[in-house]
C-alpha cells in the first residue's frame, strides 16, 4: 500500500520485541525492499534489551520459561536501513513517550476533506402527522353533527 501512496513521506512503525519468528523473509531483506520504495521505518523494541524470564506455551501446550529480550541490534539494523530511528519502550507509558517522538518527527500535513451527502427525512413522518391530524379532527366533526 505504501508504494502506491503519494504522501511525501512513507512510514511505518514496527513494534515487536525483534524475534523472527514467523515468515520466511529475512528482516534485513525486508527492510531492504522498504528501502527501495522509500519506506522509512521506525522500530519500538517492547520490553527489555536484557534478557528475562518469561513464561510461554509451547506448540505442545506445555508450559515453559524461557529468557526472551529485545534484539536491539537487528531493529537497529531495520531502522538504519531504511533511515529510520530504533526506539526501546520497557512499559506503557515508554511507549507513549515513543509515538510522540515518531509523531514530532513526521511532520507531514494532510488535508483530507470529506463530503457527506445528507437527504433530511423530517418531512414525511411531519406530513403524515399532519395527515392523521385532519382525519382526527373530520372524524370529531362528522361525530357531533347535529340533526334538528
Amino acid at each position: 500500500r505504501l508504494q502506491d501512496t503519494d504522501a511525501k513521506s512513507r512510514v511505518l512503525v514496527l513494534l515487536t520485541d525483534g524475534a523472527n519468528n514467523a515468515g520466511s523473509v529475512q528482516p534485513e531483506l525486508a527492510a531492504e525492499a522498504a528501502a527501495a520504495l522509500g519506506v522509512k521505518i521506525y522500530t519500538i523494541g517492547v520490553g527489555s534489551e536484557e534478557p528475562r524470564p518469561v513464561r510461554m506455551t509451547d506448540p505442545s501446550g506445555q508450559q515453559r520459561i524461557v529468557e526472551l529480550g529485545v534484539e536491539a541490534d537487528t531493529l537497529r539494523a531495520i531502522a538504519d536501513l531504511t533511515s529510520g530511528q530504533y526506539f526501546l519502550a520497557s512499559d506503557s507509558a515508554a511507549l507513549s513517550r515513543v509515538y510522540d517522538q515518531i509523531d514530532a518527527l513526521e511532520t507531514t500535513t494532510r488535508i483530507i476533506s470529506e463530503v457527506h451527502h445528507v437527504r433530511e427525512l423530517f418531512a414525511f413522518p411531519g406530513a403524515l402527522a399532519a395527515l392523521f391530524l385532519a382525519l382526527e379532527l373530520l372524524s370529531l366533526g362528522l361525530g357531533r353533527v347535529r340533526i334538528p
